[in-house]
């Protein structure tokens, strides 16, 4: 009987690699053979024949049929005697060429009257294995730099590089056609530049120019990339040798990325300068994100790997909103202070140079004109950023009624400036009112140099001068209302810390913000009048514009209100109504429509004897609370109008003038940021933080709204957290600095986990602010799907802390809920592999040994690995060794095997 010894098994082949090995036939009976006959085949064409020898011979098929090739062994080339006798044997050595990946070979042998296998009396098999070598490409830096630029109107470059850094063996490791692309960065797939905007006109690679850049041109989804794939382009090694792309797999195309190289890619860009006009609201937000589409050596199937990006072009202008100012109230033919300031989210152009400049470009209407040079400051920021500081002094550029103001930097920035009015001009409303508007324009220049302009206009809006205050001759007899101010009342200022120990004092407020008031806040309103002709009664009217939905609801309740009246300098009475002498009514007038509250007292009940006489003075403080917290949510003038006013014996109302309350409730709002997507993905087995961007938490105005300069007025106090998690999901930890780091659960119930929280509140900002950060880390599981799973995020919180602080108690705690979604991505799970190295076991003896091989044959490293052996009747496992160490393992019983 003959008996064939298989190949030992090739480790560590690459596709295209030539290997040796050899191959045994011996002849184990006591009859001898005068012919031996064997096969070779390879299934699915996977390794190619090189050579065939026994000894110095070559050897040729007898015949071939398909994969397999047939020999006979015969004459001198069995022995020197023409026979194969016991105990003899012959062995042959094979080169071959491996084409395709674990590919494996057959073997048999036999002996018999004829060559045909079907004429052999006994037939041996045996197997020729081979594992690949171990390779992983990795896409693993990406990086861009933008080079050449002048300004916005001429073009420019990204140097784009894209690195294999695989690791393991360099041809395993190598991306195989690569489709090198560019775009910018979504949640969950490469996303899509604003072609519109942003334009890629070409690419160059080493000396290989003007490459044609797929979708590169404005259209409505796309996806910049240049394929290498059997691209004629690339015929040609065009970066030169062992820097980017080769042809490590011989089909005459430089389109592979080995290991360690480094693919340089300059795109010329262009900027379309006609995209945009006032008031612009837009995100070119290029967090550049790149990939490398390859195949690998072992599989044709695309690999698309994780994006990597470079935060390189990030371009927004986001919730623009006016926060220009002059008082409410401005004497005619003086001298006033106004600011002209744009707000925004994020205003933020990546083109900006060293030349770039920012204008306002004022128009002055008729009957407003600045005085002198202006007195004109520029600060840079937002209102209120720098707003102690002098700012920098700078000149307008006048053309006629036109001044222009230019930054003296490339920042952002608001001015003061000094105007005045002049009431010879100047005419009233319909209403009486004289009133006018300053229009400007916020601008972009893109290089004082070039004199580029590119969407130059960002923002177009207006200054309402709302009522100044001209002489005018009365008529009516009634009375004239000579002030008015609106206050926070003493019991709703705020703290000088974040102790909350000590109330700021009136004196430390500035009247803006004693003039601003929130959701619980009591409000004294302050006016003055001189009475006109004699008068038996009196009315003091005070409206609000209802600048926020439920407009059927009132926004403030009244309270109180005092009424002094002298005469002659004299007190002849001074006495307090509630509020159930308030008149209130709801209204609503122009276009856009405004909706008004109007509150009317009747104080005719608290004269002195015998009413009113001409020259009396007229003084009163009402108080009211605000009664809503539908309120806007940065600072918008809600003060409609004031008068104190007579009634005739008609019910005609008789005053002489008006002026506007500065009154602005506000209300912030609780946030909950995912600060760009509620999708988290896991992969591997890695650690994943999921607070990063989903759990910042704020009490805030919008992006319109300014903070409490000199006061602290706590939003909220967070008294618990809580998180669920999924269950094929593991907590790691939960961290937050400002309650020491990381945090202790108080109870944990399955999967849910509830951390107390210190007393800690928070003052209330401003977006893009944000107050107390929750960092949560969980680790995916062998369980951990690809998608429908989430976690749960809670916070208990006491809202308007700023009030319930000051209260015996506080209420039950408010709750903000969040459902994220976790997918885990399966590309990048761990797996191993297990490889019988030694085929099957001929069991002659009575111990015999086999080697297997495992190998981590995913893109991610396998932590931790076990192996098992199950329990075989007939068989005990006597000792396992790792070879490469030598170690012996101990085992661990399992049952049904050891582990």
């Amino acid at each position: 009987a003959l008996t064939l010894t298989q190949p030992t098994t090739q480790n560590n082949a690459v596709v295209g690699g030539t290997y040796t090995r050899t191959f045994t036939i011996t002849n184990g009976a006591s009859g001898c053979a005068n012919a031996v006959h064997f096969s070779i085949t390879y299934p699915g064409a996977g390794i190619q024949l090189v050579d065939l020898s026994l000894g110095a011979t070559h050897l040729t098929p007898t015949s071939t049929v398909g994969n397999t090739s047939y020999f006979t062994i015969q004459g001198s080339l069995l022995t020197a005697d023409t026979q194969l006798c016991n105990g003899e044997s012959l062995t042959f050595t094979e080169t071959y060429k491996v084409k395709a990946c674990d590919a494996v070979t057959n073997y048999a042998t036999g002996w018999g009257c004829s060559a045909a296998p079907a004429s052999w009396c006994t037939t041996t098999t045996g197997i020729g294995n081979i594992t690949m070598a171990e390779g992983v490409p990795i896409f693993g830096s990406f990086n861009v730099v933008r080079t050449g630029l002048v300004d916005s109107c001429t073009n420019f470059n990204l140097i784009v590089t894209y690195k294999n850094t695989g690791t393991g063996n360099s041809t395993a490791a190598t991306m195989y056609n690569v489709k090198l692309r560019l775009g910018a960065g979504a949640t969950l797939a490469l996303s899509n530049f604003n072609f519109s905007f942003l334009r890629l006109m070409s690419g160059t690679i080493g000396t290989l120019t003007n490459i044609p850049v797929t979708n590169g041109q404005p259209v409505s989804t796309s996806i910049a990339y240049i394929d290498t794939t059997n691209n004629a382009l690339f015929t040609s090694d065009p970066d030169g040798a062992g820097v980017g792309l080769e042809d490590v797999d011989g089909d005459g195309f430089y389109d592979d990325l080995p290991p360690g190289n480094t693919v340089t890619i300059n795109y010329v860009m262009s900027v379309n300068c006609s995209k945009y006009l006032c008031n612009q609201e837009h995100s070119e937000y290029y967090s550049l994100y790149g990939d490398v589409q390859h195949t690998t050596m072992c599989s044709s199937a695309i690999e698309t790997p994780t994006r990597l990006t470079s935060n390189t072009f990030n371009q927004q202008i986001s919730t623009l909103s006016n926060k220009s100012y002059a008082p409410s109230n401005i004497p005619g033919n003086t001298t006033f202070r106004a600011r002209f300031s744009v707000g925004y989210y994020i205003l933020n152009n990546v083109l900006d140079t060293s030349n770039t400049r920012y204008i306002y470009e004022i128009t002055l209407p008729t009957g407003v004109a600045m005085v002198g040079t202006g007195n004109i400051s520029w600060r840079n920021g937002q209102y209120p950023n720098n707003s102690t500081s002098a700012g920098t002094s700078v000149t307008a550029t006048v053309s006629g009624s036109v001044l222009t103001i230019q930054s003296p930097s490339n920042a952002v920035g608001w001015i003061e400036i000094d105007l005045t009015t002049d009431c010879s001009v100047i005419t009233p409303n319909a209403q009486g009112v004289f009133t006018t508007t300053i229009p400007f324009k916020f601008k972009r220049l893109d290089n004082i140099v070039t004199g580029c302009l590119c969407n130059a206009e960002i923002f177009c809006n207006s200054l309402v001068l709302q009522n100044i205050l001209c002489p005018i001759t009365c008529a009516s007899g009634g009375p004239t209302t000579t002030s008015s101010l609106v206050e926070r009342a003493s019991n709703s200022y705020g703290w000088t810390d974040n102790t909350l120990s000590t109330i700021q004092s009136k004196s430390s407020i500035s009247t803006y913000d004693l003039s601003k008031a929130l959701y619980l806040d009591d409000i004294e309103v302050s006016s003055n009048a001189t009475q006109g002709a004699a008068s038996s009664n009196l009315y003091l009217h005070f409206s609000i514009i209802k600048h926020k939905a439920p407009y059927t609801e009132n926004k403030i309740t009244p309270s109180s209100i005092n009424l002094t009246i002298k005469r002659g300098g004299t007190v002849l009475t001074s006495s307090t109504l509630s509020g159930t002498y308030c008149t209130i009514t709801s209204g609503s007038a122009g276009s856009p429509v405004e909706y008004y509250q109007y509150l009317d007292w009747n104080l005719s009940s608290i004269l002195p004897p015998g009413g009113l006489l001409p020259n009396d003075e007229i003084i009163s403080v009402a108080t009211y609370q605000v009664s809503s917290n539908n309120l806007a949510t940065h600072d918008i003038q809600t003060g409609k109008l004031m008068y104190f006013y007579n009634k005739d014996v008609s019910n005609n109302k008789l005053y002489c003038n008006t002026v506007v309350p500065e009154l602005y409730l506000v209300s912030p709002v609780i946030t909950d940021a995912h600060n760009g997507g509620v999708y988290l993905t896991a992969s591997s087995c890695d650690v994943m933080n999921v607070g990063a961007g989903t759990n910042y938490y704020a009490y805030r105005f919008d992006a319109g709204g300014t903070i409490f300069l000199n006061e602290i007025r706590p939003g909220f106090l967070p008294t618990q957290y809580e998180i669920t998690l999924p269950t094929n999901y593991e907590l790691d930890k939960v961290v937050n600095s400002d309650y020491g780091g990381t945090l202790t659960p108080a109870s944990i119930s399955g999967n849910t986990y509830t951390f107390n929280l210190s007393v800690k509140s928070y003052p209330i900002t401003v977006t893009n602010t944000y107050s107390t950060i929750f960092t949560v880390y969980i680790k995916p599981t062998c369980g951990s799907i690809a998608s429908g799973e989430n976690y749960l995020s809670k916070l208990y919180y006491i809202p308007q802390y700023y009030y319930h602080k000051k209260q015996a108690s506080l209420p039950t705690p408010s709750t903000l809920n969040k459902t994220l979604s976790i997918a885990y991505n399966n590309d990048s799970r761990p797996e191993v592999s297990l490889t019988n190295q030694t085929g099957s076991i001929q069991a002659t003896n009575t111990t015999e040994s086999f080697v297997f091989r495992m190998a981590s044959i995913g893109t991610t490293k396998a932590p931790y690995t076990w192996f098992s052996i199950p329990t075989v009747s007939g068989v005990t496992i006597t000792q396992v060794k790792d070879i490469a160490t030598g170690t012996i393992l101990t085992p661990i019983t399992y049952t049904g095997g050891q582990w």
